[in-house]
């Protein structure tokens, strides 16, 4: 999905098909947002994209330490 920009951040309409909210709109098809940032002049703001599954990290416990054997004495 792309972010479009207008010119015009007041901008409530349809441009080529597309709805324009606050001068803003969410394209899904590549070939609209290439018009649309191409032959317009609008921006592409950012692009979102699908969220992922979030990254797990492991983290190994430490081994145990060593402990010296206690020696008895007898």
């Amino acid at each position: 999905m792309h972010v479009i920009r207008t010119p015009n951040p007041n901008y409530d309409g349809t441009t080529h098909g597309v709805k324009f909210s606050n001068g803003g709109a969410v394209v899904e098809d590549e070939i609209l947002r290439k018009i649309l940032v191409n032959d317009y002049g609008y921006a592409l703001e950012e692009e979102e994209s699908k969220p992922e599954e979030p990254q797990v990290s492991v983290v190994k416990a430490p081994k145990p330490r060593k402990t010296a054997a206690k020696s008895s004495g007898k």
